[in-house]
């Protein structure tokens, strides 16, 4: 996806979601792609940060 990522941006294990939020400002990202896995089904969420609105979707499928 590069070159559109932030590529100072490192995810470490203890990191949340609110904290990717609170420095997507100072490195201009505008949208999250989302994972979560629970036991019925795999998500994917578009995220538009700072206000904008959320995007769920459900994956019947995936492929690696």
């Amino acid at each position: 996806m590069s070159p559109n990522t932030a590529r100072a941006l490192r995810a470490q294990k203890r990191n949340r979601l609110r904290d990717f939020v609170a420095v997507a400002g100072q490195l201009k990202v505008s949208f999250f792609l989302i994972f979560s896995n629970t036991a019925k089904a795999s998500y994917l969420r578009l995220v538009r940060s700072p206000r904008g609105p959320t995007l769920t979707f459900r994956c019947n499928q995936t492929v690696l």
